[in-house]
């Protein structure tokens, strides 16, 4: 039965008049569904471009309708298109307002999450009646990750829906339907966030008081398997850069996804990945930590950076049902884990349940299941779309920082790659080309004793500490003093290596007595 909702979560109608409904229910990703409705008077209120329409499948299964299209052709002429998501898209309407620092399971993470921005958040509007559940939460602790991390604004799903697939969790928002009466004025006066690590009903689980679920071709329950194994991104070993200039730096090599290394890491076997961390830093919060507390935090780092540079491995495949061996929601669920033994492929795995589909036409309903193996390798579209939000980000962020500091991108983000000084001064190299040197009372041996009208002067040469990549944009001299005379200096010509100085003064200075001179360069050294 398919039942349309309005904006009040009240049942204003049940669709009779539609040719077939589809929905497709995810373990940890947001749901669709597809309805083609007849194109009859008493659907065209479903058109209403002014109001917002809810459908409800089945009585537990929640839809938002976000689009409605009717293609005038010889065989769709007589019917429309609806279609939408399902009720996790309201993870997707939220984002995290301020900050959230949280230590823990990655489950309770989610929770927190949720209470921060849909159930206790400051804005009443953003909340709703919602509670959170755990299934089998000592499953839970054994399965999850622990969280130790900071994350302000963003998108509430894309943090929840990036820890959820890490830990391969299950998801799921049910409404709490009612009848309407007194107490009830809604038909939906509540909501259930579900947080499930699933069932293991895998022919090698710990509990044996769980059924197995096997699936395989000789059991003739599975179709259309397909099987992908990409090591494109593969990185083995992780060469990290913390704080530190130059030669100061803190390095270290660390191996990374030895699960999916096999054989010794050299040669072509090697494949390394280079990781700028220089923002970790060894004092925080007024706290000094030690060389293994920091070099801990860099070995996170690299793992952190590692499961982007991954093997991706993933199987899967749809059940056939065709012997009835085993039920959906009776003997599995979605979110469960099961054995696939594809005696195609020669191999034997534990899956699991991903995505469910329902499709119901006329009197008939058919429901295909899909399980996956392994880590979801992502389609280019996905991929490009993840590229286009982090530039986005990125520019905010670089707006920001140019607002605040008063500086553009390439100063807020420059950086100190290179100092150091010998005889002739000191100098220093930033990361965007520019190198800048400079001379602080040096002493110099020169003569100021040729006569210039009322002045007498002379010339000496500075060379630079290193040399210019090329003929410098910026010399200049603001000291050039013998003794404690009022003589002073001007630069008069350089080159990529030195700089000639002329000194002035009132009288005449004799060349074996000694001056101090200070000046600075500026140009580029890449």
């Amino acid at each position: 039965m398919v039942t349309i909702l309005d904006d009040t979560m009240c049942i204003v109608d049940i669709l009779r008049k539609y040719e077939y409904s589809q929905y497709e229910y995810k373990a940890r990703e947001i749901g669709a569904f597809t309805i083609n409705a007849m194109l009859d008077k008493e659907n065209l209120y479903l058109m209403d471009k002014t109001k917002n329409y809810y459908v409800l499948f089945d009585n537990d299964v929640f839809g938002v309708i976000e689009s409605v299209k009717r293609e005038s052709d010889s065989e769709t002429s007589k019917v429309f298109t609806i279609k939408g998501s399902l009720a996790l898209k309201l993870l997707e309407y939220r984002v995290i307002k301020g900050q959230v620092t949280f230590k823990g399971k990655s489950y309770k993470y989610i929770e927190e999450l949720v209470k921060q921005n849909l159930i206790m958040s400051d804005d009443e509007n953003r909340n709703i009646a919602l509670a959170v559940e755990f299934e089998n939460e000592e499953r839970l602790k054994q399965v999850c990750s622990t969280i130790d991390k900071q994350v302000t604004g963003g998108s509430l799903w894309d943090e929840i829906s990036e820890v959820a697939e890490a830990d391969k969790l299950r998801i799921a928002l049910r409404p709490n339907v009612v009848v309407i009466n007194t107490e009830h004025p809604q038909n939906i006066d509540g909501w259930t966030l579900i947080i499930g690590a699933g069932e293991d009903r895998t022919r090698h689980r710990a509990n044996k008081a769980v059924s197995s679920v096997v699936f395989s071709q000789s059991l003739s329950n599975i179709a259309n398997t397909d099987y992908t194994v990409d090591r494109s991104k593969l990185r083995n070993t992780v060469y990290i850069a913390g704080e530190g200039e130059g030669t100061d730096r803190k390095w270290y090599n660390i191996d990374v996804n030895s699960d999916v290394t096999f054989g010794e890491r050299k040669g072509w076997n090697r494949k390394e990945l280079w990781v700028d961390a220089r923002d970790v830093q060894s004092e925080q919060d007024s706290k000094k930590l030690t060389d293994a507390e920091y070099e801990e935090l860099m070995k996170q780092r690299a793992d952190e950076k590692a499961k982007d540079n991954d093997l991706s491995e993933e199987y899967t495949a749809t059940v056939t049902d065709i012997t009835k061996q085993y039920t959906y929601k009776k003997d599995y669920n979605i979110g469960d884990f099961v054995t696939v033994a594809d005696e195609e492929l020669g191999m034997e795995i534990d899956a699991q349940i991903t995505n469910v589909t329902v499709t119901r036409q006329g009197d008939r309903d058919i429901v295909d299941i899909e399980f996956t193996y392994g880590s979801r390798i992502q389609d280019v579209t996905d991929i490009i779309q993840e590229v286009i939000n982090k530039v986005q980000n990125n520019s905010t962020t670089v707006k920001y920082l140019e607002n605040r500091s008063g500086k553009t991108a390439t100063q807020v983000f420059e950086y100190i790659v290179e100092e150091g000084e010998n005889e002739n001064g000191h100098y220093r190299k930033w990361s965007t080309g520019l190198l800048e040197q400079w001379v602080s009372d040096k002493l110099a041996t020169a003569g100021i004793n040729n006569k210039y009208n009322s002045l007498y002067q002379g010339v000496f040469a500075w060379t630079f500490p290193i040399q210019f990549l090329e003929q410098p944009q910026i010399v200049i001299c603001s000291k050039a003093q013998y003794g404690t005379g009022a003589s002073w200096g001007t630069v008069y010509n350089w080159s990529v290596s030195l700089a000639n100085i002329r000194a002035f003064d009132t009288v005449s200075r004799k060349s074996a007595n000694e001056m101090k001179f200070t000046a600075y360069a500026k140009g580029k050294w890449k």
